[in-house]
């Protein structure tokens, strides 16, 4: 995610400091269920 560029100053010497503002993100997911499987599906007579 890009959030853009912003300058902000250092307190002892008054200069703008560049900083990007960018963030690196990786997800990685999981599904599992305990649960028993739903029983097959019978046409009613």
């Amino acid at each position: 995610m890009d959030f853009g560029r912003d300058d902000y100053f250092t307190i002892p010497n008054f200069t703008p400091e560049r900083v990007d503002l960018d963030v690196h993100t990786v997800r990685l997911g999981l599904n599992y269920s305990f649960k028993a499987p739903a029983p097959a599906y019978r046409p009613m007579k």
